[in-house]
């Protein structure tokens, strides 16, 4: 491993046990990928968050010794200056919008948020702590995409969003910060779902019938990402071929 700036390199000797490349091994394109992509997710899981897998480059020497290959990795000639720094985390900006497309209507901020939303003034929608609360990561954290992917995958899994979109944003375009901030798109699904369900009935003894079932949910109902569910079923059902005599 050569050429690599003091942290990265760093990083990468501390993680060589991980690598795919080992003496002995068979020479192989997909050996090289893969070690591109484990040297990316390492990268970019600790700040670096423009490296890509195509910023490793290989030099390999097959004169030293017959049928052996003397490996070299390095970053390639055509990566940007900016992929070998690590970002570190900066305010996070979310905004939250209904179902029906309503209109931006206030802001509120707490520490480094900013929530803009669209309801009643002074009362967002969703109590400004549940969003924060699944971004796992604070000012001044390095970059790290492993992390911020799972926060993002919990908020989806709430159920209440019918989209949610976090992009990372540069504080500024020169290249000299070393700063992401963080803005997030996310919007309310429909508060109502509901489920209707008919059925016939057919038991051994004889009895046959009708039913239906009515199941309905309502979510973010305490505006803290709570659903609330209610189910109702019944069914008729009454004997055929007995023995009236």
């Amino acid at each position: 491993f050569k050429h690599f700036p003091g942290h990265a390199d760093s990083l990468m000797a501390k993680n060589r046990h991980k690598s795919v490349l080992a003496s002995g091994i068979p020479f192989s394109a997909r050996t090289l990928d893969a070690e591109r992509t484990r040297l990316s997710n390492l990268l970019r899981n600790n700040g670096y968050y423009y490296f890509a897998p195509e910023y490793i480059a290989f030099r390999a020497d097959t004169l030293q010794k017959p049928l052996q290959v003397q490996l070299q990795v390095s970053p390639s000639a055509r990566m940007p200056r900016y992929a070998l720094r690590p970002y570190h985390m900066g305010k996070t900006h979310i905004t939250l919008l209904q179902y029906d497309n309503r209109q931006i209507s206030d802001t509120v901020s707490f520490r480094d948020v900013t929530m803009r939303f669209a309801g009643k003034p002074g009362r967002p929608p969703l109590r400004t702590g549940v969003i924060r609360r699944y971004m796992f990561y604070r000012k001044g954290d390095l970059y790290n995409q492993d992390l911020l992917q799972a926060g993002k995958d919990k908020l989806t899994e709430l159920g209440i969003f019918s989209q949610v979109q976090v992009n990372y944003i540069p504080r500024d375009s020169t290249g000299v910060s070393d700063t992401l901030d963080v803005e997030v798109l996310a919007i309310l699904d429909k508060p109502y779902d509901s489920e209707f369900e008919g059925k016939v009935t057919s038991k051994s003894n004889g009895q046959v019938g009708p039913g239906l079932r009515f199941a309905m949910t309502k979510s973010n109902v305490f505006r803290g990402a709570d659903v609330l569910g209610v189910e109702t079923d019944g069914s008729y059902e009454w004997q055929t071929g007995a023995d009236l005599h």
